[in-house]
């Protein structure tokens, strides 16, 4: 396997998207010439090595480059050639002009059990709010029935401790830390791997990796930056995407460093650098196979193995952490259009609160979002909205 070494600019500091490149197959036909466009990590391959004054490079599919000659031919077949062609572009071209139709024209796919009052359907236990009753209840049943780590310790120890009766016994006083040892130990000794892969395939990935590799475990974010680049290197190796894998993983090693000294607190939340944040959204956003397995997998979380949430879990912990804590202010309504064609997929959507199960593109833009569809989704963000008391993105 490639290493994730890195020797390329961070992803956000690069010129590539100035520039274009497209193939077109030689005819001799007389008709005009079409000439298609690379994808944008394609693009952004081959202008790096156009830049590094490379003479040939490699993208996926046994795929050559010679930028020299400006032709792209098999590596098993030299008959089968192309020409290529490098195109300045515009200033405004690129952004927002060309909507990726593939992302926009997805299914949307929300929780079918978000209830209309807004509660969230995580893995949660019915608990008196008696100290007495912390003893009959388990905290991690084999039903899934759990409440979430951070909700189980702080009942614990601000609604139990906090409000023990100023007139309680001292046997009463005994029961309760009796009581309060015992729901402890529940939690350290439940199976952290079993665990995190109930609360992954409950569509929660960023707690389900949490869960399985942070617990007991003393890592700083650089490390699970580097989990994250060895996480798509493995798995764009297992499907033939070698190139993009190796490419995408470069961006991440080159600002690793920026999270050498702030620690992963367990279940404490994180503050992920921007330099560490953007350049992850600007690889989840790429044209690659990484946004395709990430994004499937978020939508069908049920099947995810264990191997995928070692593999997926640490990207999406630290895209996660990082969305939930910024803001954004100069865009305030969004657009998506969506196919529906039931009256039951139109009433998931009519709900008070709807969750979505994985990250959905959206535009500022609403003609191209009127493109897609039959239903438009018209997202009034709002600025003041608590994402950590109040949603849980599926990554």
């Amino acid at each position: 396997m490639a290493s994730a070494a890195c020797c390329r600019a961070p992803i956000l500091r690069r010129p590539s998207s100035h520039y274009q490149w497209y193939w077109n197959y030689r005819q001799d036909d007389g008709k005009e010439e079409e000439w298609m466009k690379y994808i944008n990590i394609d693009n952004e391959i081959i202008e790096d090595a156009y830049n590094e004054q490379k003479d040939e490079v490699e993208i996926d599919g046994s795929i050559m480059i010679n930028l020299k000659q400006q032709i792209q031919y098999q590596k098993v077949d030299l008959s089968e050639q192309c020409v290529i062609k490098r195109v300045l572009l515009e200033e405004r071209v690129g952004r927002n002009v060309h909507l990726q139709e593939e992302r926009f024209s997805q299914t949307i796919v929300v929780s079918t059990t978000t209830s209309i009052d807004g509660q969230r359907d995580l893995p949660r236990r019915d608990a008196d709010t008696h100290a007495a009753s912390i003893e009959k209840y388990d905290l991690f049943s084999n039903d899934v029935q759990t409440s979430h780590m951070t909700r189980s310790l702080h009942w614990i120890f601000s609604s139990v401790l906090g409000n023990k009766p100023a007139t309680e016994s001292e046997n009463k006083n005994k029961e309760r830390n009796d009581a309060i040892e015992h729901a402890i130990q529940k939690v350290l000794s439940v199976d952290k791997t079993q665990t995190g892969m109930q609360w992954m395939r409950s569509g929660y990935f960023s707690s389900g990796y949490e869960l399985s590799e942070l617990r007991s475990k003393n890592k700083t974010i650089a490390n699970v930056v580097q989990e994250a680049a060895e996480g798509i290197l493995k798995e764009g190796e297992a499907v033939g995407k070698l190139c993009q894998a190796q490419h995408l993983a470069q961006q991440l090693m080159k600002v690793k460093h920026y999270g050498e000294d702030i620690q992963v607190k367990y279940f404490k939340g994180i503050q992920c650098p921007s330099e560490i944040g953007d350049t992850f959204v600007n690889v989840y956003t790429k044209d690659s196979f990484w946004y395709k397995l990430l994004n499937g997998v978020l939508r069908h979380p049920k099947t995810a193995s264990y191997d995928q949430l070692k593999t997926l879990g640490p990207f999406c912990f630290l895209l996660h952490n990082y969305l939930k804590n910024i803001s954004t202010t100069d865009i305030l309504r969004v657009y998506r259009g969506i196919l529906l064609t039931t009256a039951e997929e139109r009433k998931s959507f009519m709900d008070k609160h709807v969750r979505f199960l994985s990250f959905n593109s959206t535009t500022a833009n609403r003609e191209l979002a009127e493109i897609y569809g039959n239903t438009l989704l018209i997202i009034d963000l709002d600025t003041k909205f608590n994402a950590m008391q109040d949603c849980q993105v599926g990554a």
